[in-house]
């Protein structure tokens, strides 16, 4: 090169300097913008890249999975299944109606029945409570206590006489003595007896009822046994059968001496 070219070279490279000073004074000026290194972002953003990256295969692979068990599924005909499950779903809600219906009818009758009993009771309790009141009585030599109803058609208490003018005063039978508690049990089942048996005659078990009361009354309970035996046939089974022996016209029968015997054979007295 001679002597004009090496200064236009010159002036071409200091003019190259010059531009490219410029241009970093401007990328120093615009890295000025960023508040934090963006290598460091940029190392940060790799990370995350690579996080990302990793749970992007692992969404594939479930991708893969559920493709898979859906295609397994369509293999076993779901829809079909759904369909059958359907018809067995009306199956079942049709029973379920039915048995419904079948409940509403017994909770129906059992109301009818509950109403029923409850107007039995009602049109039965006050004559019975009268009618075995009155064999108390009879019993007991003078009036002592009102007989009570319970529910069942039980004994549900004694009103004493003494209390027979106030309400909710019966009381249990739990409370009386031995004698007196099957006393007022035997005149319940005299007076409902009589009270359902209506013109026909009934038999009527009675087993060792009395196994407590003393002398006079029992000797008042057998008489009011034989006037019965009249409309009943009465059937007392008893280990002790000197305590009736003051039963008019009865038929004793030895069971014991019945059982031992090869001829033996059942009796109705």
């Amino acid at each position: 090169m001679n002597e004009q070219q090496r200064q236009g070279a010159f002036d071409e490279a200091v003019l190259d300097y010059d531009r490219c000073k410029l241009a970093l004074a401007e990328v120093n000026r615009q890295l000025q913008a960023f508040p934090q290194d963006p290598t460091l972002a940029c190392e940060r953003l790799k990370q995350q890249l690579a996080i990302v990256e990793e749970l992007a295969a692992s969404a594939r692979e479930n991708l893969l999975r559920a493709e898979t068990r859906i295609a397994d599924l369509a293999a076993k005909c779901p829809y079909s299944a759904f369909a059958e499950a359907s018809e067995q779903l009306s199956i079942i809600e049709a029973e379920l109606a039915r048995e419904k219906r079948e409940m509403q009818a017994l909770s129906l009758l059992r109301n009818v029945l509950v109403d029923v009993k409850s107007a039995m009771l009602a049109s039965l309790a006050a004559p019975v409570e009268k009618l075995a009141t009155q064999y108390l009585d009879e019993i007991c030599g003078k009036p002592i206590a009102q007989i009570r109803l319970n529910g069942d058609f039980g004994s549900g208490g004694v009103v004493p006489v003494q209390l027979s003018r106030e309400i909710d005063s019966a009381v249990d039978v739990e409370r009386l003595s031995g004698g007196e508690k099957e006393q007022v049990f035997l005149c319940t089942r005299l007076a409902l007896a009589e009270e359902l048996s209506g013109a026909e005659r009934h038999t009527l078990v009675l087993d060792d009822v009395l196994t407590s009361t003393d002398p006079q009354r029992l000797s008042r309970i057998c008489n009011l046994l034989s006037r019965l035996s009249d409309r009943f046939q009465i059937v007392i089974l008893t280990c002790q059968p000197n305590r009736f022996a003051a039963i008019r016209n009865a038929n004793r029968i030895d069971l014991s001496r019945l059982a031992g015997s090869p001829q033996a054979v059942e009796t109705c007295a």
